[in-house]
């Protein structure tokens, strides 16, 4: 199913890919969005830490997101991107756990499917 913008160009029906926080309440760690659009697929990740400063960043899929032919194409996109930010920034001694957490879940979001054993090898 296509998802539909609404009103203010924000793409409404999609799948989120979340890394929720330990004790399980408040914005997860890190969100992956991603949405099937008339374009094709669109994805943005979003980031709150909740320690130190509670560096963040949230934003919602528009016709700003690139398009991509394919669903994981789209979610390796906006994972590298947000992997790119969270390495090269500097941050509180504090959120280092926080920030290791997240860029392992992103850079398992890139990762190759695993190869297919051959059963009757």
């Amino acid at each position: 199913m296509k998802a539909a913008q609404n009103a203010h160009g924000v793409y409404r029906d999609g799948e989120t890919i979340a890394l929720p926080r330990d004790k399980g309440k408040g914005l997860p760690l890190v969100e992956v969005r991603v949405a099937d659009t008339a374009a094709g697929w669109r994805a943005v990740a979003c980031f709150a830490f909740s320690v130190g400063n509670c560096w963040g960043s949230y934003s919602p899929i528009t016709d700003h997101d690139a398009p991509f032919r394919d669903r994981g194409a789209a979610v390796s996109a906006a994972a590298a991107r947000l992997h790119d930010r969270l390495t090269c920034a500097s941050v509180e001694p504090c959120m280092e756990a926080q920030r290791a957490k997240m860029v392992g879940f992103l850079a398992g979001l890139n990762a190759p499917p695993p190869a297919q054993l051959d059963m009757f090898a």
